[in-house]
């Protein structure tokens, strides 16, 4: 890998990789490792803003910022290249603060303001390179409110060190200070690369789906229906994911996992990151299909097996407060459950996740299995979670393997940005209707986007996927080509 010879400080440069909408995830990763933010605490989004300030008044000093994002979390920050010293340092947060309240508004409307200085030069009298200053008492110990946060990132303080020992702010700076070899900073990427999703249906295959590895699709399966089955699950058979259809112009039904039980019943793991708005349905036909198996034409109803799925969703779908519901066929009067054939379990990573955060040792093994899946741990909190879960230690290691193999990381990524891509599909199809200011037409130009792409994925057409969310005369084509009205 050639390294470019440029300065990422050139204002321009730094715009064109930090102040991009399609970049967003490099300026969140560096924005996190400025503010020491990891793991559960990590701001998970952010949108760029208009860098424009407007006086307020007509002889009032107008401001440029040079790159300035709210997150998530409604934290506004500037982030400032300064390659020599201009002095300005408090003028732009208290430029950016006050803007923030609009006349007649109450003072509770005034969002947190962080400032990230580069400078090219060095500023403070102390050592180290990266250093912050907020609104405390004389002591130092009591700090006043947060809504004021400056920090000073000065490039000539950046030494060298061994990249094993870098942290990912260290590494930042050693891309943006330049300073380094081709071979070290090819060093650095591979390091950077990133984080592992287990929620990539690709890899969860990989890591779930695989004979090799059954211990680890064992340990999940009884931390998930040890109530309901009421016995261990010892051993597991995978079947075929392709179900074949009754007939030509049947739906053909592609599972991510499925296996039999060593007691006999079937089993369906789905995993979802995207709500089609069908889930509810899908999961009854999946489910219907899988029982269904058990029996070939001729045989008695007593052949037919208990079938259960399980669904890991990455968003909310019920109205539980509880992230794990499991479903059956019960009498609503007296609560009566019919059989034990049908059971349907939902597993809701959202509701995890907002739930007040316990630490690995504090957590029961399926929440152990939810920070698995959320992937919202700091590095101490996964090692802590590897040597607490042997099963989950093996999950993270089949990571390893996965992404050593060039071809299953390519398809990887490519699932990866196929989800982005339809993201970005059903936000161009809200705007289009937005724009023509019709609300029934922004919610049908929404639905019609999201049955293509739902089953452009299902059909694994990754590359249709994305040249569907570029191209209006492409998804054209698509819509009649599968009859979407």
């Amino acid at each position: 890998m050639k390294r470019c010879e440029c300065n990422p400080l050139n204002d321009y440069l730094f715009k064109f990789i930090f102040g991009r909408k399609e970049n967003k995830a490099i300026t969140l990763s560096f924005i996190n490792a400025v503010l020491g933010l990891e793991g559960a605490r990590a701001l998970i989004d952010l949108r760029f803003a208009d860098r424009e300030i407007d006086p307020e008044e007509e002889t009032g000093k107008g401001s440029t910022l040079d790159l300035l994002c709210m997150t998530n979390d409604e934290t506004q920050i500037n982030i400032e290249v300064q390659v020599q010293n201009r002095h300005n340092m408090g003028y732009y947060w208290a430029k950016l603060y006050q803007s923030t309240l609009g006349r007649g508004e109450n003072y509770n409307n005034l969002r947190r303001t962080v400032a990230i200085n580069l400078l090219g030069y060095e500023y403070l009298p102390l050592s180290g390179f990266h250093h912050m200053y907020g609104l405390y008492d004389e002591t130092g110990k009591h700090r006043l409110t947060e809504d004021i946060e400056i920090h000073f990132l000065e490039l000539p303080k950046v030494t060298r060190k061994d990249i094993r020992s870098m942290r990912t702010l260290d590494k930042w700076m050693a891309f943006i200070s330049n300073k380094l070899s081709d071979e070290e900073m090819e060093a650095i990427a591979m390091s950077e690369a990133e984080i592992f999703n287990p929620m990539n249906d690709v890899a969860f295959k990989f890591i779930f789906g695989k004979e090799e590895r059954k211990q680890i699709t064992i340990d999940f399966l009884n931390t998930v229906l040890h109530k309901a089955l009421a016995h261990e699950i010892r051993d597991i058979s995978f079947r075929q994911t392709e179900m074949i259809p009754d007939s030509d112009d049947a739906k053909l039904s592609r599972l991510d996992i499925a296996c039999e039980l060593d007691t006999g019943e079937l089993v369906d793991v789905e995993v979802q990151v995207i709500n089609y708005n069908n889930m509810q349905r899908r999961t009854l036909f999946y489910w219907a299909r899988l029982y269904l198996l058990s029996l070939t034409r001729g045989e008695g109803y007593n052949i037919l097996r208990p079938a259960i799925t399980i669904n890991l969703l990455a968003f909310e779908l019920l109205p539980q407060e509880e992230p794990v519901a499991m479903y059956s066929i019960y009498n609503i009067e007296n609560g009566d459950r019919l059989n034990n054939d049908m059971e349907l379990h939902f597993i809701e990573l959202p509701k995890y996740i907002k739930a007040p955060h316990k630490t690995i040792r504090e957590s029961s093994k399926m929440e152990r299995w939810l920070a698995y899946f959320a992937n919202r741990l700091t590095s101490e909190e996964k090692e802590e979670l590897a040597m607490s879960e042997p099963a989950i230690r093996a999950a993270m290691e089949a990571e390893k393997i996965f992404m050593s193999n060039p071809d299953d990381y390519l398809r990887y990524v490519n699932r990866q940005m196929a989800l982005m891509d339809y993201r970005s599909g059903l936000q161009a199809a809200a705007a289009d209707g937005e724009k023509r200011g019709e609300k029934r037409g922004e919610k049908r130009g929404e639905s019609r986007v999201t049955r293509l792409m739902s089953l452009l994925l299902e059909d694994g057409k990754i590359e249709d996927a994305r040249e569907a969310t570029k191209s209006e005369e492409f998804r054209k084509k698509l819509f009649l080509q599968y009859g979407i009205e």
